[in-house]
C-alpha cells in the first residue's frame, strides 16, 4: 500500500469516475452502496467471525489469484449496517487509492503488516480513505442538491434553534437527515463540511439568519 498526497478535489474526482462507471446518477437514491460497487468490480465481500477481535480491525483488503476481495467484521457487517457501509467505502477508497502492489497481500495478517509497514503515513491514509468512502455513500452531485432543497424546506424549523454556528447547523441538519437517509449523524455532519466545496458554507450563505451575530 503506497501513500501519495492527493488532493480534496482528486479525491472527488476519482470517486465520481468510479460512480459514472457503476451508472450512478443524480437519480440514484442515497446513500450508494459501496458493496454493489465492490461486487460490480469483481470484488468478494466477506464477513469474518471476531475480526476486530483478532485483528483490531472492520476491514480490510487481500488478494485471491487475480482478484481483491474485502474481509469485514461479521458482527458489525449483520448488526450495525449504516457504519458497515461507511467501512467497505473505506476499503474501496484504499483499492482505488492507495494498493498498487497486493502481491504480498493475501490475508487479513499481511493487511497487519502493510499498516505497521505505513505507520508513518496511516492516519493521512485512513483520512483519505475515509474522504473517499463518504464521496460514495453521499456523492455531492446527489447529496448537495438533496440537502439545500431539504433546508429551503425546512427553514422554519432550523430557525427555532438560536445563534446557530457552522457546525452546530450541521450537527442539527444532520440529526434531522441520520433517519431519512440511513446515515449516521456524525458521518452526515462531516459530509456537510466535506471539501473542497463545504456545503454548509453554501448554507449558511443562502441563509444567514441561520447564524448567530458573531459567526455571520
Amino acid at each position: 500500500m503506497t501513500y501519495r498526497e492527493i488532493t480534496f478535489a482528486k479525491n472527488q474526482q476519482i470517486a465520481d469516475r468510479l460512480l459514472s462507471d457503476c451508472d450512478i446518477t443524480e437519480k440514484s437514491n442515497l446513500p450508494i452502496d459501496p458493496e454493489a460497487i465492490l461486487r460490480k468490480k469483481g470484488h468478494l465481500v466477506i464477513p469474518m467471525l471476531n475480526m476486530k477481535r483478532n485483528y483490531g480491525v472492520l476491514g480490510c483488503v487481500a488478494k485471491s489469484g487475480r482478484s481483491l476481495q474485502v474481509y469485514i467484521d461479521e458482527y458489525y457487517y449483520l448488526n450495525e449496517p449504516d457504519r458497515s457501509l461507511f467501512t467497505l467505502g473505506e476499503e474501496l477508497g484504499h483499492i482505488y487509492l492507495h494498493l498498487f502492489d497486493l502481491e504480498n497481500v493475501k490475508s487479513v495478517e499481511d493487511w497487519i503488516k502493510v499498516l505497521v509497514a505505513n505507520s508513518d503515513h496511516h492516519k493521512r491514509i485512513e483520512a483519505q480513505a475515509r474522504l473517499f468512502s463518504s464521496n460514495i455513500l453521499l456523492p455531492h452531485y446527489i447529496f448537495d442538491p438533496f440537502v439545500l432543497r431539504w433546508v429551503k424546506q425546512n427553514i422554519n424549523q432550523l430557525k427555532a434553534f438560536p445563534r446557530i454556528s457552522p457546525g452546530t447547523l450541521a450537527d442539527t441538519i444532520a440529526l434531522f437527515l441520520e433517519d431519512e437517509l440511513g446515515v449516521s449523524q456524525s458521518i452526515l455532519s462531516i459530509v456537510l463540511r466535506r471539501w473542497p466545496d463545504q456545503l454548509i458554507g453554501r448554507i449558511t450563505k443562502n441563509h444567514p439568519g441561520l447564524l448567530s451575530d458573531e459567526e455571520y
